[in-house]
């Protein structure tokens, strides 16, 4: 029996458990994700609206001639006698509008272009943000752990000098203090219990997913130092594209534009059809009328001058690409700066575990010399809680430090240009 309650609740426990991995792809479903989505999708819509302008234009009308003729003998008999429908096509065409639409259409793919990599710019800073909070609530599981096991001691210890109080060995006030950390602790666990549950609902909100445990992951090693051009700095250079597309089109406004239009006209006139006189009271007139028309006309027009108003706005959006050329100056600098940095920090923090651990052995070894002579009354419980507290947090900071290196990792792909994601290579459960 008890076999299966323990296969039972492993079972939940992988079934809910998350890897980092997970987390991050999921946040494809993450709102200001979608929204991006939508609005590159727009941005496609109006390319492929603008490039089907080139083609002609079609437009299709039907109406209806009514006409009184007005006879001497019936001048003010308002009755319609005469009905002739009207059928026109008429197509529309644009030979050349100073290269508008070419421009145009060069902006939108531009404006597209910017709206993708800033898309992936907000997924890899949330994965980044995420990975970041996870390794937050990994140091502080660690410090839960340290307290746990501190408290545990606290514990053993308190039963023995419990003893000894009965006994008169020692002192009530030593009982005490024993027992005023051990309550502390919890106290410091409950804190940070807290402050884990923030965290989590944290991710929660960026995931839209219910955490209810977190496995545990490590990162690839480097193996090379490739640099690559920040999604920032490529939405920049489109920007700046797109800002030269909008350019040329105001200037397309000083070029000529030729226009063909072809239009056909059927009209069905009766045989006994009579042309209205434009004198009031004289007899209408019969008329051989054409009952089809095909009229074709080629306009040209072109702007001569407006007075520099075209200079002037495109005098303006210069002004727009020269604020976004010294941006994509300096992000491009503070992206290699940071990720020249990022590759200090990985050494930095690699260091830093082998000397935690160096720290750990040593507090191990201080601690059990402190230990002995505690349960030989040599030192006072000051020393023996101190001895306890170095060892309890170096083995902690020890694990705290494994994670730096963890996250001084992603964060090195992400200087790098890197989805973070693919980096990750190992996942055992908590």
């Amino acid at each position: 029996m008890k076999k299966i309650i323990l296969i039972y609740i492993l079972g939940i426990s992988l079934l809910s458990a998350q890897d980092l991995k997970t987390l991050i792809d999921s946040l494809q479903t993450n709102e200001l994700i979608k929204s991006y989505n939508y609005q590159i999708k727009s941005l496609t819509s109006q390319k492929i609206s603008t490039n089907l302008g080139y083609l002609p234009k079609i437009d299709l009308g039907v109406n209806s001639r009514i006409t009184k003729v007005l006879e001497p003998e019936d001048a003010f008999n308002l009755e319609p006698t005469q009905f002739a429908p009207n059928l026109s096509a008429k197509a529309t065409w644009v030979l050349f509008d100073g290269f508008y639409k070419l421009h145009k259409s060069n902006d939108i793919t531009a404006q597209r272009e910017s709206m993708v990599y800033d898309k992936n710019r907000l997924q890899a800073q949330l994965s980044l943000t995420l990975t970041t909070l996870y390794f937050q609530i990994q140091n502080l599981k660690e410090d839960i752990k340290a307290l746990n096991q501190q408290r545990d001691m606290l514990k053993a210890q308190e039963s023995r000098l419990s003893k000894f109080y009965q006994s008169g060995i020692v002192t009530e006030d030593e009982v005490e203090k024993i027992k005023a950390v051990a309550l502390s602790n919890q106290i410091d666990i409950d804190n940070l219990n807290y402050t884990i549950d923030k965290l989590t609902l944290n991710i929660s909100i960026m995931t839209n997913q219910e955490i209810l445990s977190l496995d545990k992951v490590e990162f690839k090693e480097p193996t090379n130092n490739n640099y690559l051009q920040s999604d920032e700095v490529l939405s920049l250079r489109a920007k700046i594209e797109s800002l030269e597309a909008k350019k040329w089109q105001i200037y397309s406004s000083n070029f000529p534009k030729i226009v063909l239009m072809d239009e056909y006209i059927y009209t069905h006139f009766p045989d006994d059809y009579k042309y209205p006189s434009m004198s009031f009271g004289a007899s209408s007139i019969n008329l051989n009328l054409p009952q089809k028309q095909n009229k074709i006309t080629i306009a040209l027009s072109m702007n001569l001058t407006d007075f520099g108003s075209t200079t002037m706005s495109a005098d303006s959006i210069n002004q727009q690409i020269l604020a976004l050329k010294e941006q994509l100056i300096y992000k491009q600098r503070e992206s290699i700066s940071k990720f020249k940095l990022s590759t200090k920090y990985i050494k930095i923090a690699k260091n830093n575990i082998l000397t935690a651990q160096q720290n750990v052995v040593a507090n191990q070894k201080t601690f059990n010399a402190i230990d002995k002579k505690y349960r030989a009354r040599v030192v006072d419980n000051i020393a023996y809680l101190d001895a306890l507290t170095r060892l309890i947090r170096s083995k902690s900071s020890y694990e705290k430090a494994k994670n730096a290196y963890q996250l001084e990792l992603a964060t090195y792909y992400h200087n790098r240009g890197d989805e973070i994601s693919q980096y990750i290579t190992k996942e055992t459960i908590q």
